[in-house]
């Protein structure tokens, strides 16, 4: 096995498993939906990670592409790309099924928002990685498209006002969507 083999199967892996995370308390909150109440800011932050891992998950084609000589180093950055992701989907929704009278914006205003951080994170080390190790430019039309949800992500975390943090939230899933969707 050579190094590019490694290198997406441990993404592999951890994308994985953030995956997985996702979708089994999306089932879980589908299961209580009649007993809890939902919040649905979390949801489109949920779905949006989902969509970043599916993003990084098909970037992993193109390693072989963009770098033959892989190293350690390289290796660990892309790595806490998908790390951070993983840490995103482990906190934007709760790991226990809700019971009757807890509610979504509860466990989001504790623990969910971090996730919104950590894609913060993700964004800032994505777009070094891409200027850094490949040479992509952060004053294109996909690193215009990176600035936005850095930027957005960022000013989530930065307010406590409910409409501003819809406004943030909005944008960042119409620029990831829009982005995945039209650009490629």
């Amino acid at each position: 096995m050579d190094k590019l083999h490694w290198v997406t199967s441990t993404l592999g892996i951890v994308l994985a498993l953030g995956l997985t995370r996702l979708l089994t308390t999306g089932v879980s909150l589908f299961r209580v939906r009649d007993q809890v109440k939902m919040d649905w800011m979390a949801v489109v932050w949920a779905g949006s990670i989902f969509l970043l891992l599916l993003q990084l998950s098909w970037a992993t084609l193109y390693l072989a592409q963009v770098d033959t000589n892989w190293t350690f180093p390289k290796f660990l950055v892309v790595l806490s790309e998908a790390t951070l992701l993983y840490v995103a989907a482990a906190l934007i929704l709760p790991s226990h099924e809700l019971r009757a009278g807890e509610t979504l914006r509860d466990y989001f205003d504790k623990d969910g928002h971090w996730a919104v951080a950590v894609v913060a994170v993700y964004k800032a080390v994505a777009m070094l990685m891409n200027w850094a190790a490949f040479d992509a430019w952060p004053l294109t039309r996909d690193g215009a498209v990176n600035a936005v949800l850095l930027v957005s992500a960022t000013a989530f975390g930065m307010t406590h006002r409910v409409r501003a943090q819809w406004v943030t939230t909005l944008v960042f899933a119409a620029v990831l969507v829009g982005a995945a969707f039209l650009i490629g």
